[in-house]
């Protein structure tokens, strides 16, 4: 279930989500927040969706390949590697590690997007691993 975007930066409600976003034919919806997980900033959501994006255009043509993305609102970006896609209740997963490149200097993440719904993805984890 996505979370709208307000309810991510005032932290831990639940809510459903308009904000889908296209990948060719694939809908990317705004990742999910957990109760688990620290509120998300407006910075790290439009981050988030923009890496979704990324590791889908390049999971439908090949696993396990190097992929730049960037995003042009925050001007952070990355290098996506290690893509593994998995079939995880019923749904199409791709796991990986992406880079996170910004003004404070770049750090690294294993990560993980799975699709909710036809086309519809979210982020399943966003877990720094180091400093790079």
């Amino acid at each position: 279930m996505a979370l709208a975007l307000g309810c991510a930066i005032l932290g831990g409600c639940s809510a459903s989500s308009n904000d889908a976003l296209t990948v060719g034919s694939t809908e990317v919806k705004s990742p999910t927040v957990t109760a688990f997980q620290q509120p998300l900033s407006t910075e790290t959501l439009s981050d988030q969706i923009a890496i979704i994006k990324a590791v889908v255009a390049a999971g439908l043509s090949s696993n396990g390949f190097r992929t730049a993305w960037a995003n042009e609102e925050t001007g952070n970006s990355g290098t996506i590697t290690a893509i593994e896609e998995a079939v995880k209740e019923g749904r199409r997963c791709y796991r990986f590690l992406t880079t996170l490149e910004s003004f404070t200097g770049i750090s690294l993440y294993d990560a993980e997007t799975c699709e909710m719904t036809a086309g519809q993805w979210v982020m399943s984890f966003f877990k720094s691993k180091q400093a790079v």
